[in-house]
């Protein structure tokens, strides 16, 4: 099964990655500065730091992987 994986991802972080991507479309995306941007959505606004790998929402603390807000920044 391994030998057939197209990513370095495994099957189920990849799924992941790829849902959180299409999630974030439709959010403003503020860069605040050089490593952190707010993510405006028409629910809540997050703020993401790309070089501690922090959301507020803390998925990506809690998943270890992009949330959607990160994918975006």
């Amino acid at each position: 099964m391994g030998m057939r994986w197209t990513s370095i991802l495994v099957p189920s972080a990849e799924k992941r990655i790829s849902e959180a991507i299409a999630d974030a479309r439709c959010c403003q995306v503020l860069r605040a500065n050089e490593v952190e941007f707010e993510i405006v959505s028409t629910e809540r606004t997050n703020i993401v730091n790309i070089r501690s790998r922090v959301c507020s929402c803390r998925r990506w603390q809690l998943y270890g992987l992009p949330c959607a807000h990160a994918a975006l920044a």
